[in-house]
């Protein structure tokens, strides 16, 4: 008991000081999405990507979740896993197998991350070194109230990179792009372990130097206030190339050098993409993923999982 405490106060801070509107406003699925960024970071694990492929695997099987009266599981109606639902929406296997799994509670929002703290199986995956991507669904249930499924992933060759720690908004031309890296498997096949990397705005790319990766590359974006692309290459030993790209909005300057307000009309969208331009692995249809991850500063004392929330059992094959 002591330690859902914990991990509610924890979902508490997280809406009113990292999220202050998602206290105001219905919790939505990219509010989970920085939850779950803001608890990795929190652990120093990379934050996650939004992956359109897994958020309809995603959102699919939460939508089949909602209308069963018993026996929640990771089972879908017609006996697909998780590996085969988020094959089935095109997500790219490395050569031994999809690297994704899946956690669901049928819980509102609230319940549902403080259940992903409190759970060793749930908080471990969550944090695992190997995903680089993230989808997740909700639906509205007459049984259960709420579902919620969140499924982790990781392509061969995709590779998301982060400007200002995945701010939307900017008010200083010189930013901090974070870059990714490949811990999710390893294959002659397919792109592998970058060694080289390039970051710029489009159109400065073709003239951009490879220099050696590292995590984080610092970037002076162009002076113009608006919409700004980035575009980061990857070269993996073998010479082959990947790019990912992101975006953030730079705020025109007022005369007193102070950033001018947005209209929240006008507020920019955005998205982490990456996109892998060398050739994609065939799908196949096998689990893996690691066992042990770091855990979360929090007491390590367990509790009782309600028996309502299905828990994630990862397999290794």
């Amino acid at each position: 008991m002591r330690y859902r405490r914990l991990a509610l106060f924890g979902v508490l801070l997280f809406l009113l000081v990292v999220s202050p509107a998602a206290a105001q406003e219905p919790f939505s699925t990219q509010d989970m999405q920085m939850f779950i960024n803001a608890i990795r970071r929190a652990n120093e694990a990379e934050p996650l990507a939004w992956s359109p492929m897994l958020a309809e695997a995603a959102q699919d099987f939460a939508e089949e979740l909602a209308t069963r009266e018993e026996d929640l599981n990771h089972e879908g109606a017609d006996g697909s896993k998780p590996e085969d639902r988020v094959a089935l929406a095109g997500y790219v296997a490395y050569p031994d197998g999809v690297r994704a799994s899946e956690s669901f509670s049928t819980s509102n929002a609230m319940e549902a991350m403080a259940f992903f703290l409190e759970s060793d199986v749930h908080r471990n995956n969550m944090l695992l070194n190997i995903w680089r991507e993230v989808g997740i669904g909700h639906a509205e249930s007459e049984k259960w109230g709420e579902v919620w499924v969140v499924v982790f992933g990781a392509q061969p060759g995709v590779l998301p990179i982060f400007i200002n720690q995945d701010a939307a908004l900017s008010t200083e031309p010189r930013v901090r792009v974070r870059l990714s890296t490949e811990e999710a498997g390893w294959s002659e096949e397919v792109f592998t372990i970058p060694v080289e990397v390039r970051v710029a705005e489009p159109q400065q790319l073709n003239a951009a130097p490879w220099k050696p990766w590292q995590s984080e590359v610092e970037l002076l974006l162009s002076p113009e206030p608006g919409q700004k692309v980035v575009i980061a290459e990857y070269r993996d030993a073998q010479g082959r190339t990947v790019q990912a790209q992101d975006t953030i909005f730079l705020l025109p300057l007022t005369q007193g050098g102070q950033a001018q307000a947005t209209p929240r009309s006008a507020s920019p969208t955005r998205a982490a993409t990456s996109v892998a331009v060398s050739p994609a692995a065939s799908v196949t249809r096998s689990t893996t993923v690691p066992p042990t991850t770091p855990t979360l500063a929090l007491p390590t004392q367990t509790s009782t999982v309600p028996a309502r929330r299905a828990t994630v059992a990862p397999t290794r094959s």
